[in-house]
């Protein structure tokens, strides 16, 4: 749930359509009644005008969708609405959802994405962890506007420069003092100088230019240096943004055609490319716009973006500016979201330190960055990280740090993983550090012990939940963050019956825990919104490893190792709901597994990885079906790898290799050929990429016990602290990196790098 300006709460309503135009509706947890959209009507709405469109499009709801709609307008009046619409169903992106108008009697809404009520959403499949809020102040805006010269050779009227200028300095000008730094690109809009600007750090980018589209592509005309057209592919744009040390949060793009979709296929077009390089709020327009309703639009779009600091609810608020003033195009604005109840800041927030001088540090990685900590803190969005549910590890016993067949799943660190004279169980138990009343920046922390495992999640209030193990006495320690940057909670009370556990974040940015008992037994159960859990529920089974991710329609799939060695899995059969049976349908399954894990990309679909006995890695993904395909070898002598997401759904494998080298390998493409292995020199115990703003930070140990951040050159930065067995690290919504060890009696330490 999401809290008002007015602190009412209010309930969201996920609807979704997929192949065969079925339509699935929740609010919340509670799950409506499933319809379906009629073919027919939908053709018909494209026979009349803009304003019927919305009618049309409310009557090709079946009745039970329709029965759907009408239990969660009476359930809950005020209701955020996130339609998400599968790439199976390519031909409804083009629709003007926008312009949806509920024509039964009872409507309290008539036309909900222009209501205050319900502030309304594209919904988009997001492979990391939800951005919260931005922190820091001021919010950092930069403006563009690209007026080349020679539009009339393409058939494009003129942009008149000084009027969007004044408009978005106006816009601009409505935000109280203190909260907004705006900057205007200053010379000509070129792709270049575009980049150049970013690179300084941006929380919003407004860009004003001319869109062409072609074959399902769009072209965007900026300004080569001696002022003609520049035409940029929405490729080229996309990946300028990928390239960023820090995304922008939201990108307005006042481009005409900007977030039309290929009908082929939908991840194809300008808005798509730009979620996908890892920008999580993209508002962009699905027709052309008039100059006058675009400048209107901006205006109050921001005003109230100011005032609340909600992304949707700002658009619904512009919306209803147009068709308050007669202007044409009010369903043309679409606003694309991955962000946590859609907030890019939260109003009246304290003012978080300014950026540090120190530069990032980049990575040569497979063209990938690898970002250090930096002072000041930072408010980039998370990828989906390894950690909550990716995550592969377990070291073998007697002292090695190479992966054992007894161990674990990879966000928990069994017993195996300390050295054979350290094993903490065998000593008195310390009991858990009673919290401190601020994180302390600069030092590590020790929170108490002997654990055996840990693994961190943050959900979607932006704060980070840490999850520790006693195997030997089967307890589990929970403690989370009282807000996002802020001090720790207390330890929570033990909970009985866990060797082993690991933690997974939903769509919704709910954190669900999954926990494996003495005898194998699985339970999972979710965290409430009040800051209790739900009962646990069995899942049946048995696990001596277990790994979970979240799936392309947003339920879980869990995957375990049985006591024979064989792999088994099962799914949730829609989100929040009820388990299959587990299935060991896997072929070839004759390896013993050292490791598990899954990952999902950026299309939403799975891989499972496994490190076999042999120490070679290997590979199975979905396919578009949800089918999994054959097995195929990625990498031998490993002795441990991590997976995870990055920012543009692209996987990332971080391992050490047989002879103590840092190894990392990313995608080219989310689902695509991998790039080539790159290797860093040393002897290294572990290795994981950690979530860190819009990019990873690549944290190791060394041979000696040392933990420290790696740059992609292999140059050291030094984290200082006890030695360390193992490291597990999570980012909260302020931008904050909290990196937690394991030494080899057991003890867990904490140290926050802003």
């Amino acid at each position: 749930m999401a809290v008002t300006r007015d602190s009412e709460r209010v309930e969201t309503l996920y609807i979704r359509i997929g192949r065969g135009f079925a339509v699935e509706s929740r609010l919340e947890g509670r799950e409506l009644p499933a319809g379906a959209l009629d073919p027919a009507a939908l053709a018909a709405v494209a026979e009349v005008g803009p304003d019927e469109q919305g009618a049309r499009l409310f009557a090709a709801l079946d009745a039970p969708a329709r029965e759907a709609w009408r239990l969660a307008a009476a359930l809950a009046p005020r209701r955020r609405i996130r339609l998400r619409i599968d790439d199976d169903a390519p031909e409804l992106h083009a629709l003007p959802w926008e312009a949806l108008r509920d024509t039964s009697a009872a409507a309290t809404a008539r036309v909900p994405a222009a209501d205050r009520d319900t502030p309304f959403s594209r919904q988009v499949p997001w492979s990391w962890a939800l951005p919260g809020p931005v922190a820091a102040r001021p919010l950092r805006v930069l403006g563009a506007v690209a007026a080349p010269a020679g539009l009339d050779a393409y058939g494009l009227p003129p942009i008149d420069r000084p009027g969007e200028e004044a408009c978005l300095a106006e816009a601009m000008a409505a935000a109280p003092a203190g909260l907004v730094e705006p900057t205007a690109l200053a010379g000509h809009c070129s792709l270049v100088a575009l980049e150049a600007a970013l690179e300084g750090g941006y929380d919003v980018l407004h860009l004003v230019a001319h869109g062409v589209l072609r074959d399902g592509e769009l072209a965007l005309f900026l300004e080569r240096e001696g002022g003609g057209v520049e035409r940029v592919a929405g490729a080229s744009f996309a990946a300028m943004l990928e390239r960023l040390d820090r995304r922008p949060r939201l990108v307005v793009l006042m481009v005409c055609s900007s977030a039309t979709r290929s009908v082929d296929d939908p991840r194809r077009g300008l808005a798509p490319a730009v979620l996908a390089a890892g920008v999580p709020a993209v508002l962009a327009m699905q027709d052309l716009m008039p100059i006058d309703t675009g400048r209107a639009f901006t205006r109050a779009l921001y005003g109230e973006l100011w005032a609340g600091g909600e992304v949707d609810r700002a658009a619904n608020r512009a919306r209803a500016t147009l068709l308050t003033g007669g202007l044409r195009g009010s369903a043309v604005p679409v606003l694309y979201s991955a962000l946590a109840d859609n907030r890019l800041f939260t109003p009246r927030a304290p003012a978080s330190a300014g950026g540090s001088d120190e530069p990032a540090l980049s990575s040569a990685l497979a063209d990938e960055q690898l970002s250090t900590p930096r002072a000041g803190g930072s408010d980039e969005p998370n990828v989906y990280s390894a950690l909550a549910d990716d995550r592969l590890s377990t070291p073998r016993a007697g002292g090695s740090d190479e992966p054992g067949r007894d161990a674990r799943r990879g966000l928990s660190i069994p017993r195996n993983d300390l050295a054979a004279g350290d094993d903490p169980a065998r000593g008195a138990p310390r009991g858990l550090s009673t919290p401190r009343s601020e994180p302390d920046r600069g030092a590590w922390q020790a929170l108490g012990g002997p654990f055996h495992g840990v693994c961190a999640a943050r959900g979607r209030d932006g704060r980070v939940e840490l999850f520790a193990i006693d195997a030997a006495a089967a307890q589990l320690h929970v403690r989370r963050q009282q807000q996002p940057g802020g001090p720790w909670g207390a330890w929570e009370a033990a909970q009985p019956g866990v060797v082993d556990a690991c933690a997974a974040v939903d769509e919704r940015g709910v954190v669900s825990l999954f926990t494996v008992g003495p005898r194998g037994e699985v339970t999972w159960r979710e965290r409430h919104d009040a800051g209790g859990w739900a009962g646990r529920q069995p899942l049946a089974g048995e696990a001596t490893q277990l790994a979970v991710a979240c799936g392309l329609r947003g339920a879980f799939t869990a995957l375990a190792v049985d006591s024979g060695g064989l792999l088994q899995s099962c799914a949730q059969r829609q989100a929040g709901g009820a388990w299959d049976e587990w299935e060991g349908d896997w072929e070839d399954d004759d390896e013993q597994h050292l490791q598990i894990g899954l990952a999902r990309d950026g299309r939403g679909l799975l891989s499972v990885f496994t490190l076999r006995t042999d120490h070679s890695l290997w590979q199975s993904s979905q396919d578009a079906r949800g089918e999994y395909r054959d097995w195929r070898r990625l990498a031998t002598e490993l002795r441990r790898v991590h997976v995870l997401a990055n920012a543009g759904g692209r996987l990332r494998l971080t391992a050490i290799g047989e002879d103590g080298a840092l190894l990392h390998r990313v995608e080219r493409e989310p689902g695509g050929p991998w790039g080539p292995w790159q290797r860093i020199v040393g002897a290294y115990r572990d290795a994981i990429a950690a979530p860190r703003q819009a990019d990873v930070a690549l944290l190791a140990i060394d041979g000696e016990g040392a933990a420290c951040c790696l740059t992609g050159a292999g140059a050291r930065v030094a984290l200082g602290g006890p030695a360390l067995v193992r490291l597990v690290a999570a980012e909260d919504g302020a931008g904050a990196l909290h990196v937690f060890g394991l030494d080899p009696t057991g003890t867990l330490h904490h140290r926050p790098l802003p």
